[in-house]
């Protein structure tokens, strides 16, 4: 679906971008950037909306000559806001942009958590599942006797992906390897294979003339030696700390009276050398009553196995009491567009089809999102397409 000299191009533009980091300021401290964020917009601008000290409220940085669009889902006329006085309010918001803006300059986003709503703010942004994690079979054989070449076992090894088979490298056919072991054999991509494998090896020794030989077996165990979280990207994975396992976490802000009025960076895709808006651009359609869920969302948010957690498929700000307990929450989707005509119109995002003589070689729809020509992903993990 890409036109090949848009790709070309872009592709040979990111060898010469550096990669920037996202940061997140608090009021107590700044978290470790790659380079200073653009100041926050003074309250009561930006993208024509009005915003006080009081509002819990999210916006975009204005980038000048672009066109970024932040409202309420369902009416493109309303801020991202919700007003003092406000409790319990869970509300959704979309961020609107062309698809090359988002992909070669990123966006930055612009937030307030007022003191006299919340006791805490809570914000961690979207990632998702690069690769399909996975198990690695759990007990392998190996028989080695002559004219006959490495057997594995048992029979069909899969993990619970489904997926996971058995192969083996080395003279002897001893070394195993995981199909979630996207570094094994020379690859480029991360090990997200997990789990721990016994190996039991019997060697038949060859014949000999009036000798009977007994079949010598050995046992060996061994770790696969990847994780799920290998297999995310986002921006989350780029700009916040990881737990024990290698997720990332929430920036957690106590507010001691103060309002907390930040910026969140997201850079480009280009700066990353990235050849889709994936990085950036979260939005899919959403399941009824806005379901976020597994049987909402793609599949790279919830792998289908256990030992892999959900990811996380919104832009997510929390107003938090002392207790934890949620008092009112922001979700943002960024939606990217294919074409400028479709986003004046506010009609389809992902409209995909030649651009018409003299150009029919390109495609309106030249950066791949969730949402595509089929229902969703095109495929269900981006991979190296990321």
């Amino acid at each position: 679906m890409r036109g090949k000299g848009t790709y070309l191009t872009l592709v040979f533009l990111a060898s010469f971008m550096l990669t920037l980091f996202a940061s997140c300021k608090t009021p107590d401290a700044v978290q470790p950037v790659g380079v200073p964020a653009p100041a926050p917009p003074p309250l009561g601008t930006g993208n024509g909306y009005t915003f006080a000290p009081s509002d819990f409220f999210v916006n975009v940085v204005p980038i000048s000559g672009m066109t970024q669009v932040t409202h309420l889902d369902g009416n493109w006329s309303l801020p991202c806001k919700i007003q003092q006085g406000s409790i319990y309010q869970d509300i959704n918001c979309l961020v609107e942009a062309s698809e090359l803006d988002l992909y070669a300059k990123g966006l930055t986003f612009s937030y307030n958590f007022p003191a006299n709503m919340c006791a805490y703010s809570y914000f961690v942004p979207y990632y998702y599942y690069q690769y399909l994690p996975g198990l690695g079979p759990t007990n392998v054989t190996i028989l080695e006797q002559p004219g006959l070449s490495p057997v594995t076992g048992p029979a069909g090894a899969k993990g619970p992906d489904g997926v996971t088979t058995m192969s083996f490298s080395g003279q002897n056919g001893e070394t195993p390897t995981c199909s979630a072991d996207y570094s094994a054999n020379g690859g480029s991509g991360p090990n997200c294979c997990s789990g721990t494998y016994t190996i039991t090896k019997t060697v038949v020794p060859q014949p000999q003339p009036s000798v009977v030989a007994s079949p010598t077996v050995t046992v060996s165990t061994g770790n696969w030696g990847g994780q799920p979280s290998n297999c995310l990207a986002g921006p989350a994975v780029t700009s916040q700390t990881k737990d024990l396992t290698g997720y990332p976490t929430a920036t957690l802000t106590y507010l001691n009276g103060k309002n907390l009025n930040a910026n969140y960076p997201v850079v480009s895709p280009l700066s990353k050398s990235y050849f889709s808006n994936l990085y950036i651009a979260n939005y899919f359609t959403p399941g009824p009553n806005y379901d976020l869920s597994s049987t909402g969302a793609p599949v790279a948010y919830f792998p289908p196995y256990t030992g892999a957690r959900a990811a996380q498929p919104v832009y997510e700000f929390r107003c938090l009491d002392h207790s934890a307990e949620i008092i009112n929450r922001v979700n943002v989707l960024v939606r990217s567009w294919s074409t400028d005509s479709e986003f004046a119109s506010q009609g389809n995002s992902s409209l995909s089809l030649p651009e018409g003589i003299p150009f029919n070689f390109h495609d309106f729809y030249n950066f791949l999102t969730w949402v595509g020509v089929t229902p969703n992903l095109l495929v269900a993990y981006p991979g190296f397409r990321n």
